[in-house]
């Protein structure tokens, strides 16, 4: 049984490397709302959308949206409540933030593509904010018809393992945040950390 630690975000959302459809559209498309992602995933609460260029990470898009409520750990699990006035109609992410998400986003679709799928995979990826830092909580395959199951399979492997050998949460984290990874020519990922 795996146990995962609840981040108290204080922003937290989705990010598609493609259109949600699984369409290559050269954008980042990204949800945000305050505090955990529980309404955001589930279309609960209003979110900010933001698209992002693949190319130059310029943001092409936004979308402020008014936030009326958004939910937070309790000592009874999750609860939902009212956004302030003050933050309902502000952006939740920084135009800074944005980037730097979208930048840490194309990082863990690099990692997670097995070099035997086509280009036409791109990736689901829940996150959370907090203290200024980023935290990927899961990430899911967006892929045409024809590469959907294959990816499904494999695609915790390719995040995960790293020629055969497990992957630290520090090194996974060294190598999304601070973009320390590259693909060799026979499609593994390969660290350049040190």
């Amino acid at each position: 049984v795996l146990g995962q630690a609840m981040i108290p975000a204080e922003a937290s959302g989705v990010v598609f490397t493609a259109s949600p459809t699984g369409k290559d559209d050269g954008l980042i498309w990204i949800n945000a709302g305050y505090g955990l992602g529980e309404g955001v995933v589930s279309g609960r609460v209003n979110s900010d959308v933001y698209r992002v260029d693949k190319k130059t990470l310029g943001i092409v898009y936004k979308e402020i949206r008014k936030k009326d409520t958004a939910f937070y750990p309790s000592s009874a699990g999750i609860e939902e409540r009212p956004v302030s006035a003050e933050l309902a109609e502000k952006a939740v992410l920084s135009d800074e933030e944005i980037k730097k998400l979208a930048g840490l986003s194309l990082n863990v679709e690099a990692i997670g593509q097995p070099s035997w799928l086509s280009s036409n995979c791109f990736s689901d990826i829940e996150w959370a904010f907090l203290n200024k830092r980023f935290y990927i909580l899961q990430v899911r395959p967006i892929c045409d018809s024809k590469n959907n199951r294959m990816a499904q399979e494999s695609i915790l492997k390719a995040v995960v393992y790293q020629k055969e050998k497990p992957l630290t949460i520090s090194e996974l984290y060294n190598l999304l945040e601070q973009g320390n990874i590259s693909k060799a020519k026979d499609g593994s990922c390969e660290s350049r950390m040190k």
